[in-house]
Order: structure tokens, then C-alpha cells, then sequence
């Protein structure tokens, strides 16, 4: 009912277990299953008025005999898969299946032709970097996934879409200016290198390993985000 959205409703939930009711009237609660029970209808009775009756058995009122018909139904089916058995909580399931997402994800990133230079920074996909990303601000974000990948205003991108006619580096003219020798060799970027990353060349990995702030920062000393 929560996940519905009700709101000033006048529910009504009808039980024909003492037990139950005792327990959610309780003093104190001893079982998860119960403060679940209960926080489900404290939430529900925000904006809702709830009432909770007890019945004496299912017989003669239609929605329970209900719900008691399609239990009886449920326990009659015939278990398929190992025993023992029993249910999943929802929490387990929501885990298994991010777990089974995670890896058709990194499978298909690992099988995908192509995206040489995103796999050299990026490696495989991370859950914990993605959030890391989504905190940035537009034009953060527009510059670190350019770098990554490539799709960026240097001048071996520009030259490939035509905008440019050079693909040379700007700063040092030794090599084609990609984010690779932006980030990693340039030597006419090598103080900016040494004071955020520690080393005046580095690998590919330690920009991949290291906080998205510090290639940020980098960037800005290096005059690359203006």
C-alpha cells in the first residue's frame, strides 16, 4: 500500500490472527518482522486513517476468504529447484539482481569492439566511480568524461572531425595532443603533473585511481577547462 501513494484514504485492515494485532500493539517489539510490519503502517497512516480489526476466521468475509484461497493455491504448487526452500526478502532480491546487472554490464563492456581510449582510463565499470561522477557539475562532468574517452576539444579529437588541420600537441609540439599525453606525458605539463599526481609522468591507472577532484584540479592549473 505505501508504494501506492495513498493519501486520505480511510483503510481498513482486517486479520483473524490475535497474535498479530497483540504484536503490533505491543509495549516493546522483539521481531524485525514486526517493527517492519509496524513502520509499513506508521508510514501508511501519515497521510491515511487506519484501522486494524480482528475477524474471526476467514468465512464470510469475501476478501479474506480470498486471500486464504490463493495462499492454499500458492502451497499446493510444486516446489521446482533444490530443498530445503523458502521465501526471499525483498532486500536479497533487489541484491541479486544489482549483483546480476553488475556483471551482464562489465561483461558486455568487456565484449563491446572499440572504445580503446575509454578503456584505458575508465577500466571496468565501477558503481562507486559512476556516483562520483553524477556529484559533478555540468561542465565538470562534460570535461572528465571528454578526457576519458577522448571526445574532447584536443587537438587529435578536433583534427579527427575536421575542425583542425594539426593534431600536434599545443604546449609541447612533441607528440599528437590526446588525453593521454595530456594527462600522463606531456612535458610541458609535467610541474601541474607532479604537484597533483606526485610524479612528473604517470600511468593511465593512477588518473583512474585517483579522486576525480585532483583531475579536476589538474585541469584548471593547466588551463585546459577555460
Amino acid at each position: 500500500m505505501t508504494r501506492r501513494s495513498y493519501t486520505n484514504k480511510r483503510i481498513q485492515i482486517i486479520s483473524d490472527s490475535q497474535a498479530a494485532l497483540k504484536a503490533l500493539g505491543a509495549v516493546e517489539i522483539h521481531s524485525q518482522v514486526v517493527k517492519d510490519c509496524m513502520d509499513s503502517l506508521t508510514k501508511l497512516a501519515e497521510h491515511n486513517s487506519i484501522t486494524l480489526k480482528w475477524i474471526r476466521g476467514h468465512q464470510g468475509h469475501v476478501g479474506n476468504e480470498r486471500a486464504d484461497f490463493l495462499a492454499k493455491k500458492g502451497a499446493e504448487v510444486p516446489l521446482i529447484g533444490p530443498e530445503p526452500t523458502c521465501g526471499l526478502a525483498y532486500r536479497t532480491a533487489r541484491r541479486v539482481m544489482k549483483d546480476l546487472l553488475r556483471e551482464k554490464h562489465i561483461s558486455h563492456w568487456a565484449k563491446v569492439p572499440g572504445l580503446r581510449h575509454s578503456r584505458i582510463f575508465i577500466g571496468e565499470p565501477s558503481w562507486n566511480k559512476s556516483k562520483d561522477f553524477i556529484k559533478l557539475g555540468r561542465n565538470q562532468l562534460r570535461w572528465i568524461v571528454g578526457l576519458f574517452t577522448g571526445h574532447c576539444p584536443l587537438m587529435r579529437h578536433l583534427t579527427t572531425i575536421g575542425v583542425k588541420n594539426d593534431p600536434d600537441c599545443r604546449r609541447c609540439g612533441e607528440e599528437e595532443e590526446t588525453s593521454l599525453h595530456i594527462l600522463c606525458e606531456c612535458p610541458a605539463l609535467a610541474a601541474a603533473r607532479y604537484s597533483n599526481f606526485g610524479a612528473i609522468t604517470i600511468e593511465p591507472k593512477e588518473v583512474t585511481d585517483a579522486p576525480l577532484e585532483t583531475v579536476l584540479k589538474f585541469l584548471k592549473e593547466t588551463g585546459l577547462m577555460e
